[in-house]
């Protein structure tokens, strides 16, 4: 809706066939199929001053969710309250659903699913779009303390898969965790060192 379009869920039985027939029946109204990625290459990229300001906010961050297959970028969308949005393809769905197997099966069939995800391309990678109309990812964006950022980084990229309905697996509870703990020591060593 903040991007002012009407997104169906197609995905159930018979949901793309009745889609087909709205053409049939309604010639003038135009649909096309869309997803997460998509989506996301609509909205409105950072003027050159935005991004060179940034630059080194989005090379640290890229380096921090390397090791989870997430890339990062930074533009403006709405509604401006959310401050992340995590969106993968269907290849990258899948490399997750193999992580999160992988973790609950033995070595045999760890090393099957090894195997299917060594096919997998670079498309497999999810994408976190930070979005700079948010005012905290506007502050974000220009830490300077590596350790504070890290940490923020962590905690925004495990929220946005939350508000993605997307499962964790245990590396992803791990980086909540710590992203979560070493925010609250941080505040807790900033208000212990202003009463001293």
């Amino acid at each position: 809706a903040s991007q002012s379009l009407c997104v169906i869920n197609a995905a159930y039985t018979y949901d793309l066939q009745l889609l087909l027939k709205l053409r049939e029946v309604f010639p003038d109204v135009s649909f096309r199929e869309v997803d997460g990625n998509s989506l996301s290459h609509t909205f409105e990229h950072l003027s050159l001053d935005e991004q060179d300001e940034i630059a080194s906010f989005v090379a640290f961050a890229e380096r921090t969710l390397r090791p989870y297959n997430c890339l990062v970028e930074v533009r403006k969308f709405s509604p401006e309250d959310l401050p992340a949005l995590y969106t993968a393809s269907e290849e990258a769905s899948f490399r997750r659903t193999i992580e999160r197997t992988k973790e609950v099966t033995d070595s045999f069939w760890s090393s099957v699913l090894d195997n299917l995800d060594e096919g997998l391309t670079d498309d497999a990678d999810g994408r976190l779009c930070f979005n700079y109309r948010n005012p905290v990812i506007n502050k974000v964006c220009r830490m300077d303390d590596e350790t504070l950022l890290q940490f923020s980084i962590q905690v925004l990229y495990v929220q946005a898969l939350m508000l993605g309905h997307r499962p964790l697996n245990s590396k992803e509870m791990k980086l909540f965790n710590e992203g979560l703990m070493g925010l609250v020591a941080w505040g807790a060593d900033l208000i212990v060192d202003g009463i001293q």
